[in-house]
């Protein structure tokens, strides 16, 4: 089912959705997909009438994703006290919802691929600041209690998968993209992505990654998270806690590269969108070291199986 934007249409958000949808369904075939384990894991873990036993069963059947997720629930980032030897005791160790994490950061490493688009554009970069996007987004969730720590870790994981998608589709047009941007002032370049991207797609990263994740039948809260994360003032107004979570978590440059070779996140989070978690400038300075650890614990987890992916 096509979803709609909840926030105002007259600023553009509706017409890029639908660009979205267009340049999506034009590239079917070319389009990056997850595994069929990890779509179905994903399904189980969101249906109130499925089990444990149920996920379990499904990811056993993709014994390459079994391995990957074993090697993940051992890392210190989920702090298993003893090996996890199987799924099943992953199951019991880390609960569904985490096990569908796992099954799916472990599945999407392959979505970001080695694509080469342009000299200054590593999507090895953009899948380490997006793991540790994650990480931080699951700590900003955890010390403001605003939304699910688990859903901000899968929310901070796909939020930049919309470039992935112009990689796959229009790796041309993509360099054009990265080519404006360089030609920014370096302090504009964060912000300047979107705004380069709609002049030459006539849409952003950000819807095509809403569309394409709702193209995976991901879980609809994902939807206005991935289309509206760069949008402080859109965060705030509709009160979306989750989005707010993974603005800060990037906007605190944990997440280190966006993708494009020496272009850092620079920007400072939003007031408004702090007071939206209950956090504020001092919570920022106090916590960044701590929340800066659990991102580097997020890339030591993920990062090594993205090479050997």
């Amino acid at each position: 089912m096509e979803r709609t934007s909840t926030t105002n249409p007259d600023d553009g958000r509706e017409a890029r959705l639908e660009r979205a949808r267009e340049i999506i369904g034009q590239g079917t075939k070319a389009l990056p997909s997850l595994p069929e384990a990890a779509w179905r894991a994903g399904r189980a873990a969101e249906d109130p009438d499925s089990t444990t036993d149920d996920l379990v069963d499904i990811l056993t059947q993709d014994p390459a994703l079994c391995g990957r997720l074993l090697k993940i629930a051992n890392s210190p980032f989920y702090g298993a006290r003893t090996e996890v030897a199987n799924v099943k005791q992953a199951a019991v160790i880390l609960g569904r919802t985490r096990l569908r994490n796992v099954a799916l950061a472990a599945s999407v490493q392959s979505v970001f691929g080695r694509r080469k688009v342009h000299e200054s554009y590593s999507q090895r970069s953009l899948w380490t600041h997006s793991i540790r996007t994650a990480g931080a987004a699951s700590f900003v969730a955890s010390e403001s209690g605003a939304c699910d720590p688990d859903d901000a870790f899968v929310a901070g994981l796909l939020h930049d998968v919309g470039v992935c998608a112009e990689a796959a589709l229009e790796p041309v047009a993509l360099s054009n993209v990265i080519d404006r941007v360089e030609r920014m002032p370096e302090l504009a370049r964060s912000r300047a992505m979107a705004q380069a991207e709609r002049r030459i797609f006539d849409t952003d990263h950000l819807a095509i990654g809403a569309v394409l994740c709702e193209s995976w039948g991901l879980p609809e809260r994902l939807f206005e998270v991935l289309s509206l994360h760069h949008d402080p003032q859109a965060i705030v107004e509709t009160g979306n806690a989750l989005a707010g979570v993974v603005l800060v978590a990037e906007a605190s440059g944990a997440g280190s590269e966006h993708g494009l070779a020496d272009h850092p996140v620079t920007w400072s989070a939003d007031p408004g969108v702090l007071r939206l978690l209950g956090l504020d400038a001092a919570w920022t300075e106090a916590r960044h070291a701590a929340l800066v650890e659990v991102a580097d614990a997020a890339e030591a987890a993920f990062g090594a199986q993205a090479e050997a992916a």
